[in-house]
């Protein structure tokens, strides 16, 4: 279990199994927010597709949250796309939020990805109250995201205590952000001085 051996034109391959490669597909949907369709059409294939021997234990693993959100993924494509999960084993009786399904549609219904670009800077609210809001406005998390990227649980909990948690995250990453534009200036300047000093030699 774990990997598979295929022959690709007499040459023998590595894959991953059945179970691990539908768990990639899975955490690939959510780490990314649930954004493309087609990323839940390949679970749904896959799901569907498994062979007879699929080993769901294997599929879940031993980490409990991370089975809750590999069941949430698995339930999605049931309430999106109609795929039958009668034999899917329910770990613990997990319940999928009701808001989980409206969020991936929203998600679908917009043409680019909501993946927050860069935190606005702690060191500037207090300068730029006005501007900081709206920053955390434009970057503000995809609730899938939101919830995975700092280990929550997909339950009924308001999500804006992840997406808030996932916002100040981002921002510490960003606090050195002055220190780089100062060395882009530094470097600037190094650059125009050496051109200022071929022009005095030419």
């Amino acid at each position: 279990m774990g990997t598979l051996l295929v022959d690709l034109n007499g040459t023998r391959v590595r894959v991953p199994s059945a179970e691990d490669h539908l768990r990639i597909l899975c955490l690939h949907f959510l780490k990314h927010g649930g954004w493309r369709p087609l990323w839940l059409c390949d679970i749904a294939v896959a799901l569907e597709c498994r062979p007879p021997d699929f080993y769901w234990d294997w599929f879940f693993g031993v980490d409990k949250k991370r089975a809750q959100w590999l069941f949430c993924t698995l339930q999605l494509t049931h309430q999106l796309l109609d795929v039958r999960i009668d034999d899917v084993p329910n770990r613990d009786r997990v319940r999928v939020p009701g808001w989980l399904a409206a969020a991936v549609e929203r998600v679908w219904s917009k043409p680019a990805p909501e993946l927050p670009s860069v935190a606005f800077q702690f060191n500037t609210c207090l300068k730029t109250p006005v501007s900081t809001l709206k920053d955390m406005a434009r970057r503000w998390p995809n609730p899938i995201q939101a919830t995975v990227i700092t280990a929550g649980l997909f339950n009924s909990i308001p999500r804006v205590v992840y997406q808030l948690k996932n916002c100040f995250l981002r921002s510490f990453k960003v606090w050195s952000l002055p220190t780089t534009a100062n060395y882009r200036a530094a470097l600037w300047q190094i650059r125009r001085n050496a051109t200022r000093c071929r022009g005095v030699v030419q």
